[in-house]
């Protein structure tokens, strides 16, 4: 999940249904996490605004 405003959120339903542990910040899941890239390489029309709302948050 992510936040623009707030940490990002990744979890493994399979194995954490109840989501408490985030795997966000863990560098084995980082591809998962490269939204900015995966909403460029299929045109979404909302990247301009993910982008700016991702500069606004610092």
């Amino acid at each position: 999940m992510f936040h623009a405003s707030d940490v990002d959120e990744l979890y493994d339903l399979a194995t954490d249904p109840h989501e408490l542990t985030n795997l966000a910040a863990a560098p084995a899941h980082a591809d998962r996490l490269r939204l900015s890239a995966w909403m460029a390489d299929h045109q979404d029309p909302l990247r301009p605004l993910f982008r700016h709302l991702c500069r606004l948050d610092g």
